[in-house]
């Protein structure tokens, strides 16, 4: 069955048709036209609750589908465990400037705050997420070291611009992590005004307190790259105190419940089950500092941590076809690559699956084109086989479970 994906608008996101967001829905809705200055920021295939998958074939939405499914059709497990929904959602990420900082609680939190706020957080349960660069990606993840936060308090004055002394001074002594709770909270909750004049005397002065980096990308050019794109928010001074990762093309990571994150540039491909309980804090017009806070098991990652830790594991199915190995018991992540023309087969799965086209040109099945931004939902056990004109790239997410 072919899938209707759904583009949205972000103020984070790329103008225009600079994105491959915005390139594949509209290279699949074949559009001629888009306003080169609306910023989109994703391409989302799945069973999100505002923004869900149409399915051509079908005319009805996909979670109205699944309702109607059978558990030959879905596959046992996924019948009894997501019978009447779609328990993922792909998403392709195109960013200009930063998206929101956020949280996603652990699953007795989120229950929780979903029972207390269900207008914010708008389902309850854990979400599992992985996002797999499509280019140089760049974010921050989980807070840094205790020696290297404290090192930056004790180094960096303009911060006592910013936060009292007196709770500096606390932590410096007591180095407890309610302590630095505190302080973080006091820090987001600052006024434009105020981080506009800190970031300046701090961007003059303090080139050489950078933190370290995974990857190639400089901190300090990060750091100064922000104040140029967001004048005025506390997220430009998140590198001092978050971890900065830069994915290469195909690198992936997990990104765990109860761990603050922020996306800031590049593109790529996410994928998490499908919930919606995240606190944002910064990055944003909208912000909730108390639930933000009360998500996140404060954690201070190491730069080994966080590569040992959060990195995800790769291995080869097969020749061209790539796994991503998640930690979710809801999704598997396969990518593929056939070079040039010829033909391929997916391996059989015991559970439905949706497969993306990032990029190329053929058929799938004799019947289905291929362009990218093209989705399609398979059955279990369906037979997959490309048949490629030009080389196709694609990526197939499914249950956890492969024959």
């Amino acid at each position: 069955m072919e899938l209707k994906g759904v583009l949205l608008s972000q103020p984070w996101g790329m103008c225009g048709l600079e994105g491959l967001a915005a390139q594949l829905y509209v290279s699949v809705q074949n559009k001629h036209h888009i306003d080169p200055a609306i910023p989109f920021g994703e391409y989302i295939i799945g069973g999100d609750k505002f923004y869900e998958t149409y399915v051509e074939t079908k005319d009805k939405y996909i979670n109205e589908l699944f309702r109607n499914l059978t558990a030959q059709e879905l596959g046992e497990t996924a019948f009894c465990e997501f019978g009447g929904s779609i328990p993922f959602t792909i998403k392709i990420l195109s960013l200009r400037i930063p998206a929101p900082l956020l949280c996603y609680p652990s699953e007795v939190k989120g229950n929780l705050f979903h029972s207390k706020n269900a207008k914010n957080f708008l389902t309850p349960g854990v979400r599992h997420g992985m996002v797999v660069a499509l280019d140089d990606f760049i974010f921050l993840v989980g807070f840094r070291s205790l020696d290297f936060i404290i090192k930056v308090l004790e180094n960096v004055p303009e911060f006592r611009m910013l936060v009292n002394e007196t709770l500096i001074d606390k932590f410096l002594k007591t180095k407890e992590k309610q302590d630095f709770l505190t302080i973080f909270k006091h820090l987001l909750d600052n006024p434009s005004s105020q981080i506009e004049y800190a970031s300046k005397i701090l961007k003059d002065k303090l080139l050489n307190s950078a933190p370290s980096c995974i990857g190639s990308f400089h901190p300090m050019k990060l750091f100064e790259k922000l104040v140029d794109d967001n004048p005025g928010d506390v997220g430009i001074f998140l590198p001092y105190f978050l971890n900065i990762v830069n994915l290469k093309s195909l690198e992936a990571m997990i990104i765990p419940a109860e761990t603050p994150y922020v996306y800031l540039y590049g593109e790529a491909l996410q994928c998490s089950n499908t919930v919606e309980n995240s606190a944002t804090a910064a990055f944003c017009s909208r912000r909730d500092l108390d639930s933000f806070c009360d998500s996140m098991n404060l954690h201070f990652w190491t730069t080994k941590e966080i590569k040992d830790n959060l990195a995800v594991d790769i291995r080869s199915v097969e020749e061209g076809i790539t796994e991503y190995l998640t930690p979710s018991p809801f999704y598997r992540v396969v990518m593929g690559t056939i070079s040039g023309p010829g033909v391929q087969s997916i391996p059989r799965l015991l559970s439905f699956s949706i497969v993306l086209i990032i990029e190329g040109d053929g058929m799938v099945n004799d019947h289905l084109r291929v362009v990218p931004g093209a989705a399609y939902l398979f059955f279990k056990r369906e037979k997959i086989i490309f048949k490629a004109v030009e080389n196709i790239c694609f990526v197939q997410v499914s249950i956890n479970l492969l024959v």
